[in-house]
């Protein structure tokens, strides 16, 4: 079956987590986080779960310290001074920040990314969501409506200001949402529903 990789990157001052959200199909199989400032040790962990589950697909945060990150991994860049290189891995960059496919009814990819996963626990196309700490981070990602009547959620500058974490949850995403190919994802180019958005 298929394997994904959805990954979002702590600051490299060790604020946050980095975590690794692990799907084979449908099902999440392992959810991997840890607190590491050193980035060639994050890179050796990604590149020994690799090893492990041989994703098809490494879908990744490539903003701030996610970016050279990415530009590392998707080569092997050997991770020590002198240090073999490794098998290059299948990255796609993802910009939560950047404009969604569907520009229509989305405000940004961060929404039209949460939307997407949540219509496919909504249709029951998803196993595995057992994790505590993912469980209690996505309950607050409810859709608000923007200007032009877009649809949006809760933003990481909110979220810190009321002393919450995203981490698991921008990694879930990132795995389960449906855009490895740049098409329309979550509405398909229809307006979505709104209870879409509840988990």
């Amino acid at each position: 079956t298929r394997c994904v990789f959805g990954i979002d990157f702590g600051a490299s001052e060790g604020e946050g987590e980095t975590v690794v959200v692990v799907m084979r199909g449908d099902s999440i199989v392992d959810v991997q986080a840890w607190h590491e400032p050193d980035t060639n040790v994050t890179e050796e962990k990604i590149y020994a779960l690799a090893q492990r589950y041989r994703p098809r697909l490494v879908k990744a945060d490539s903003t701030g310290i996610g970016k050279p990150i990415c530009a590392h991994l998707r080569i092997g860049s050997p991770t020590r001074d002198n240090g073999p290189k490794h098998s290059a891995l299948p990255i796609l960059p993802i910009d939560f920040a950047a404009l969604p496919n569907d520009p229509v009814h989305y405000l940004d990819k961060r929404a039209e990314l949460y939307f997407s996963a949540s219509i496919r626990i909504r249709e029951g196309r998803l196993s595995g969501l057992k994790n505590d700490v993912l469980k209690a981070q996505l309950s607050p990602h409810q859709w608000q409506e923007a200007e032009r009547g877009k649809i949006r959620v809760m933003g990481k500058k909110e979220m810190k200001n009321l002393n919450m974490r995203w981490d698991h949850a921008d990694a879930f995403v990132i795995a389960a949402s449906e855009d490895d190919h740049g098409g329309p994802i979550g509405s398909g180019g229809a307006k979505p529903a709104a209870a879409a958005a509840r988990w």
